[in-house]
């Protein structure tokens, strides 16, 4: 397929605002998708002066070997001009036109009061104003071997979490200065215009190019080793490896993209990581059924959906075209597929992210989506002292984040953290003995329903359920305690508790382990005598 009409079909789509260029470009059946992607992105932003040129030279556009393409000659056009010219079946087009394009760039030149043409293109792309940011692969290396591989070039720094700012950053990267993240471990910041693709360490998988940004989404996770995981919209992969090399392939990741040729490429990069415990699937994440038991282990989730990728500096034209409906549409699907994420019943933790500057993608989807299951669910501060927070026009918009070109010296990008209520949570520790009910350090945190009902509750690494409820009332009535004794899945060990008297959704409460034998017996006692005098009345 030539990559001339592979980019003029792409830039039709885009601007008729019914895709994404990167959706379009990894759904390409070209190879060389790095190359497609550079030509339709530069095409978008130079299109002004690319139609500008094209229309002042005549016959141009009537050719007809192009047949009235515009997308196609402004393609062209660029790679004629400013790219590597023209090669293919395409080059006697050039040729046929070479002087009239010629003689009209020389007046546009002369109109703008340039000595180069390519002073008229937009300025110097904004990505290449950040800096290069590497995540080292703790699967196949770690920083010490890596900074051997570099120390003969670069000068290592660590920069304190206390100083970080875009203008500190700045003051201190210098060429031939590489700096430790303060934010998150095994991300190294390169000078701006650094090219590491042929690099040793990044063909053999050792290093992988990822903005910072993009490595909020699975640090925020943090999975603990062993831990079942899914990544609902896993390709290309980059999440996904991190993911796999927080775990350290103690675990599994289930890897879901409903596109095969994404997954493809997911398998590539899964393969040349080295991430094992990687568990590729074709299918779309929305047909998945939460309570089948091949997922009842799930307990952490990463939701990174489509988005309009309004937050991507090299996507900065293609931004200009996403409609209001578009943004409809996918903040629709973005509510849809996180909330489906919340429906799994083992599930600790979901991160949201997207790599969207739109409110209408990130805090409204956030505070739609909680307002929806706060009984199950809160959002958790995702790291406190990263400096940029959500919007604080929303009510959870203080406890996530965002980071921007300006701000962070990153790609745009919005987390946020969906943790799990109703688990009873220790704040001491606690013993348990076979045969014996008492509990030491015993003060507690519980967060449950006003009417209890059987049902499961967490402590620790144990699952406990709610078997035997007695009420003791007391000062006429007024004030009544509940017994519960819970069952240890694992152990059998039981564990008697006593709540107080006012059982609301959040409450601090001790169990008092030398009155609960004594108040479990009196209840059963009590039954006892009233289940007698029933009789006897009978």
């Amino acid at each position: 397929m030539d990559v001339y009409v592979e980019a003029s079909r792409i830039l039709q789509t885009v601007l008729s605002k019914k895709a994404s260029i990167k959706t379009q470009v990894y759904s390409s059946s070209l190879q060389n998708k790095k190359a497609l992607y550079a030509v339709v992105c530069e095409v978008l932003k130079n299109a002004p002066i690319l139609k500008q040129i094209a229309g002042k030279c005549e016959g141009f556009l009537r050719d007809k070997q192009l047949k009235h393409d515009e997308h196609l000659a402004l393609v062209l056009l660029y790679e004629h001009m400013f790219g590597r010219g023209v090669r293919g079946r395409f080059k006697v087009i050039i040729a046929r036109h070479k002087t009239g394009l010629h003689a009209v760039c020389e007046r546009l030149k002369i109109e703008a009061g340039v000595s180069d043409l390519k002073q008229l293109l937009t300025n110097t792309q904004p990505e290449d104003t950040l800096p290069k940011y590497v995540r080292i692969n703790t699967l196949k290396s770690d920083l010490t071997t890596v900074k051997k591989a570099f120390e003969a070039k670069y000068k290592f720094q660590s920069m304190d979490l206390q100083d970080f700012s875009p203008q500190c950053l700045r003051a201190i990267l210098h060429p031939g200065t590489v700096i430790e993240d303060p934010h998150i471990s095994n991300v190294l910041v390169f000078p701006s215009g650094t090219d590491l693709h042929t690099h040793p360490l990044y063909l053999n998988g050792s290093i992988i190019l990822q903005d910072k940004a993009s490595c909020f989404p699975a640090h925020v996770l943090s999975p603990h080793p062993g831990s079942m995981v899914i990544d609902c919209c896993a390709a290309p992969g980059n999440k996904t490896t991190h993911l796999a090399a927080i775990l350290n392939n103690k675990g599994k990741v289930l890897a879901f993209d409903k596109d095969p040729k994404r997954l493809d490429i997911l398998k590539k990069m899964v393969g040349k990581a080295g991430a094992t415990c990687v568990i590729p699937r074709c299918l779309d994440f929305l047909r998945t059924d939460p309570q089948d038991a091949q997922f009842k282990d799930v307990e952490y989730i990463l939701v990174d959906p489509s988005c309009s990728g309004s937050g991507m500096l090299q996507r900065t034209d293609e931004n200009s075209t996403t409609s209001v409906e578009r943004l409809q549409q996918l903040s629709k699907f973005q509510i849809s597929i996180l909330k489906h994420a919340l429906r799994f019943p083992a599930v600790r933790r979901v991160v949201y992210s997207t790599c969207s500057i739109h409110e209408m993608e990130n805090e409204q989807v956030v505070e739609e989506v909680i307002s929806q299951v706060s009984d199950r669910f809160e959002i958790g501060h995702v790291m406190p002292h990263w400096p940029v927070r959500g919007l604080d026009t929303y009510q959870h918009g203080s406890l996530c984040v965002r980071m921007s070109p300006d701000k962070t010296l990153t790609n745009g990008f919005f987390v946020a953290c969906f943790e799990r209520r109703n688990k009873l949570s220790i704040k001491k520790s606690w013993q348990t003995h076979a045969g014996d009910d008492m509990v030491k350090n015993n003060a507690m945190d519980l967060s449950i329903e006003d009417k209890i009902k059987n049902m499961d509750f967490e402590i620790g690494d144990n699952v406990v359920g709610v078997h035997e409820r007695y009420v003791n009332g007391k000062v006429n009535g007024k004030q009544k305690s509940m017994v519960m004794t819970f069952k240890h899945i694992k152990d059998s060990t039981s564990v008697s508790c006593c709540l107080p008297s006012a059982i609301r959704s959040t409450t601090m409460w001790t169990v008092s382990a030398n009155i609960q034998p004594e108040l479990a017996k009196k209840s059963a006692c009590r039954k006892k005598r009233q289940k007698y005098k029933h009789r006897r009345k009978e």
